[in-house]
């Protein structure tokens, strides 16, 4: 990742001149290592919202958030949560969860629910398979390899067939 301009060069940034000489971009990049896309987006900034806002950077916080609940289902589970407390039963998450889910209720997170996708998934009666790593993986290659070649003979039969000659017709 890269590191954050200097708050005294995004200053000079906002203050640059508009009749600055041809290459004064190249040279102030060159020799306080940003480039002229960071420069001229600084620029723009500066432009656009003032001098104040190109002196800190830019948050990287997401505008949004796609996987947040709504409150609809918050409240849901906060009452699906005391009715399990006063009736005496566990109140966990995974109890919520799964009482919300025999109620019906919609406790899907949004970010990964929705109808499943036709030819995804492992299908009815398949279960997922880990995919094999390493030596796991090299074993069944190793054992087919050696399960297509025939055995091999052993020492006796191939030393006497080594002195057997065929017969000529």
């Amino acid at each position: 990742m890269s590191k954050p301009v200097d708050p005294r060069i995004r200053l000079a940034i906002a203050n640059w001149p508009a009749d600055a000489p041809r290459g004064a971009v190249a040279s102030l990049g060159a020799e306080h290592a940003i480039s002229r896309n960071t420069f001229y987006k600084l620029r723009r900034r500066a432009e656009q919202m003032g001098q104040a806002a190109v002196l800190e950077p830019l948050s990287r916080r997401p505008q949004t958030s796609p996987t947040a609940l709504g409150q609809e289902v918050k409240d849901q589970a906060v009452s699906v949560r005391a009715a399990l407390a006063a009736s005496g039963l566990d109140h966990g998450p995974v109890s919520v969860h799964d009482k919300m889910r025999q109620m019906g209720l919609d406790n899907r997170v949004p970010g990964s629910a929705g109808p499943p996708v036709p030819g995804s998934g492992p299908g009815p009666g398949r279960a997922v398979q880990k995919a094999p790593s390493g030596l796991e993986a090299a074993l069944p290659r190793a054992q087919r390899l050696l399960a297509d070649r025939a055995p091999p003979p052993t020492c006796q039969a191939a030393a006497a067939s080594a002195w057997i000659r065929p017969a000529h017709r």
